[in-house]
């Protein structure tokens, strides 16, 4: 791909991206710019829970995608919730999977490799871009952004404290209540199996209070993310099946036919929070659509097309997916049921869904196989 010649005028909290300024100056001229917002952890990349056989194929299939997307010019945001710095043994962080070629690299200015141009990490607080040198740092303007967004955090804990209290109040039917002890032991009585989970006292990202509760159906666990919005006006409310806990009861004889039939009850996380993986879409494509328009004025031509593609596996890529700016979205091999559900809901809301048909299909695969259809890249 040859170089496009870049303009002189870029959103300035965009500049410090290498590859928006060139990737914006083209995609005037050509009258088409396409954004990808992408989950990481069985979306972008495989890994953990995943056979040596399907990540080596995952990481062949991630390589291929990311040479596509820079080939097409596409503007690629890699959006996670895990901590950018922060890993342990079995989950290195994200800088060290950048580093050892497991993640892909950032865009720097003047090298024209397969890369994305930035990571939203650490639960959406951070905005990680290349330095001149390749070197990963923090984008101060997003992160002081991110910083006005903060609820104040007491006041939040004791609506939580609240919240917690009139939900487990809600009784269970005598087939509910023997459903989820049969999946957890501990649990006693006949009500709402809610708890507090992490209640994360960050101040230095936001405040964040999680709970995690089981729910016997789709509409025991609606009900109560519902509830939850009415609590917590004015905070973003993230709830997602657990996929952890329910890979163990895949494990369990006796509850993989409950679980396939939906009868199983699932482990839900319900975190609440001052932003989400969506707010990272929200505030970045402001930024680029100002940078576009301005473009745009100095070519005298008109504003390109813009398409939005999101990309995810779970419910809590589902903040990501509502967003209004997204126009296209990825649900990859191996969604989950709840994700799943939704699909139906995007379509009405005007959104292009491309829904994988092949479970076993890993989700770069999946992304790439959306993106060729919809003549975005030219897939191999």
């Amino acid at each position: 791909m040859s170089n496009p010649v870049q303009s002189t005028a870029i959103h300035p909290h965009l500049g410090q991206i290498a590859g928006v300024e060139a990737k914006v100056t083209a995609a005037v001229t050509s009258g088409r710019l396409v954004v990808i917002a992408s989950d990481v952890d069985s979306t972008l990349a495989i890994g953990a829970g995943h056979t040596p056989q399907q990540i080596e194929e995952g990481q062949r299939h991630m390589k291929v995608l990311v040479r596509e997307t820079t080939e097409a010019g596409i503007l690629t945001i890699a959006v996670t919730g895990s901590h950018f710095e922060s890993g342990t043994a079995t989950t290195p962080s994200v800088k060290d999977r950048v580093t050892n070629g497991t993640l892909p690299a950032l865009a720097t200015k003047g090298a024209w490799g397969p890369s994305v141009d930035a990571y939203v990490t650490d639960g959406g607080a951070r905005l990680i871009h290349a330095d001149g040198l390749g070197d990963p740092k923090d984008h101060q303007e997003y992160g002081a952004t991110i910083e006005r967004s903060k609820f104040p955090y007491d006041p939040m804990l004791a609506r939580a404290t609240r919240f917690m209290f009139r939900v487990n109040g809600v009784r269970l039917s005598a087939d509910e209540a023997a459903l989820i002890r049969e999946y957890d032991p501990l649990f006693k009585g006949d009500r709402i199996h809610f708890q507090p989970g992490t209640v994360a006292l960050q101040h230095e990202l936001a405040g964040k209070i999680a709970f995690h509760f089981y729910a016997a159906s789709a509409a025991q666990r609606d009900a109560i993310e519902a509830e939850a919005k009415r609590a917590f006006d004015g905070a973003k409310i993230v709830c997602g099946e657990e996929k952890d806990a329910t890979t163990a009861a895949r494990g369990m004889p006796h509850l993989a036919q409950d679980l396939a039939s939906g009868a199983c009850p699932l482990k839900y996380n319900l975190d609440i929070v001052p932003f989400n993986k969506g707010t990272a879409v929200e505030v970045l494509m402001g930024w680029v659509s100002e940078a576009v328009a301005t473009e745009a004025l100095n070519q005298g031509r008109p504003r390109p097309e813009m398409l939005v593609v999101a990309c995810g596996d779970a419910g809590n890529d589902m903040p990501l997916m509502d967003r209004p700016e997204v126009t296209h979205v990825v649900m990859v091999g191996g969604a989950s049921k709840e994700l799943l559900r939704h699909a139906d809901y995007l379509r009405q809301s005007g959104k292009v869904v491309y829904v994988e048909t092949e479970p076993d299909r890993l989700g770069p695969a999946s992304i790439r196989a959306a993106l060729a259809e919809w003549g975005l890249t030219r897939s191999a």
